[in-house]
């Protein structure tokens, strides 16, 4: 893995501003984050909540049919009062209303567009490796963001037991340099995909993990942080898809 100077891509046409982005190199020398990248940006939009500032977050294009296409995102930012926007990988954007909301996510629906791309989603095991998020740098700009699979399943006991707890089996740990929040103090990236390096959606992400095991003097002060979050590196809960 190398580090290298990356931009993001404005959605409303040119470049944004400059940000850090590693990554991972064939023998020719392509960047295969970069290519995933532009093969998978038809299928990821921005959602913006209108008349409130800094409301946007990710979302992707899960469905299309002759009249309409289907955005999933999350509920926290688009909650049913609000009026929203869906803005495409190429800048144009339409309205857009939410029809189903579960938990943390919620499916929108705005009319066809021809342009846009359905998400591919992955068939089998996740295991530790190298993934991609497409994460929002502004409500009009987006950062080819990598990262990596550290835990492939959250399965754990109970504490006074051998039994594992429900659920966990569904959802794995990634990796990644991305904190960004709305004020709302969500993530921007709960529902967003993670794409494998062939482009298929492996997860969706749920959340972050909140690290708070970082050794405290008796005042509460912090005495060292923890490596990860030294360099910026951000743990997120991501849902199997398969």
């Amino acid at each position: 893995m190398v580090s290298g100077n990356d931009r993001a891509t404005d959605l409303d046409g040119g470049e944004a501003e400059e940000g850090i982005s590693p990554g991972i190199k064939t023998r020719d020398g392509i960047c295969i984050p970069s290519r995933v990248f532009n093969d998978v940006c038809p299928s990821v939009v921005l959602v913006e909540q209108i008349g409130r500032i800094d409301y946007y977050c990710i979302g992707s294009v899960i469905l299309s049919d002759d009249k309409n296409t289907f955005v999933l995102t999350q509920s926290k930012i688009a909650d049913s009062t609000a009026k929203l926007l869906v803005r495409f990988y190429d800048g144009f954007k339409q309205s857009a209303t939410v029809i189903f909301r579960k938990d943390n996510l919620c499916i929108l629906m705005t009319d066809f567009y021809s342009k846009s791309k359905t998400v591919e989603f992955f068939k089998g095991l996740v295991d530790h490796s190298h993934v991609i998020a497409i994460a929002p740098a502004s409500k009009t700009s987006v950062h080819n963001m990598p990262g990596f699979v550290t835990q492939k399943s959250l399965e754990a006991c109970h504490s006074d037991n051998d039994n594992v707890l429900e659920g966990g089996e569904n959802f794995f740990m990634l990796t990644m340099r991305y904190g960004d929040r709305s004020p709302n103090l969500e993530s921007r990236l709960i529902s967003g995909p993670v794409f494998n390096l062939d482009g298929q959606v492996v997860g969706i992400i749920t959340g972050d993990i909140e690290y708070k095991f970082w050794p405290r003097r008796t005042n509460g002060e912090i005495i060292h942080q923890d490596i990860f979050v030294f360099y910026g590196v951000f743990f997120k809960v991501a849902m199997h898809v398969s």
